[in-house]
């Protein structure tokens, strides 16, 4: 095969995507985890719909797991990477404030998916590198 043949066939398939590679369906998964985890805490909280601040929280867990499927859905790669960051920082306070109530495996569980958004959200923010050879 020449490299003539190489670059056509390269252009006639078009760059490959973002999400069709190992990164792409381990974001996946970590978008999913942490949507599950944002419904799950959400109507945990919700349960003895006891105060306004439980509500208040939520709507954000409920609000945030619909926003990040959303984004997931339409592969929206910037916007979910702004997302998961938040969701890192709620998840990285979330287990800040979890020490004092000395909850530790919720402090643990929180620091993980704080990673675990962080890092996604690295993934999808970093720089597309397209590379062209002659």
């Amino acid at each position: 095969m020449q490299a003539s043949d190489t670059i056509a066939t390269r252009n006639a398939t078009g760059p490959r995507s973002r999400w069709s590679t190992k990164g792409g369906r381990l974001v996946t998964v970590a978008v999913s985890l942490s949507t599950l985890l944002f419904v799950f805490g959400g109507f945990y909280i919700a349960l003895p719909w006891s105060s306004q601040a439980s509500a208040y929280l939520t709507d954000r867990n409920i609000g945030l797991a619909a926003l990040t499927m959303a984004l997931l859905i339409t592969r929206s790669t910037r916007s979910l990477g702004a997302v998961l960051l938040g969701s890192a920082l709620i998840h990285l306070l979330d287990g800040i404030v979890d020490v004092p109530a000395a909850d530790y495996a919720g402090v643990a569980g929180s620091l993980i998916f704080a990673g675990i958004c962080a890092a996604a959200a690295a993934w999808l923010l970093r720089p597309s590198v397209v590379t062209r050879t002659a």
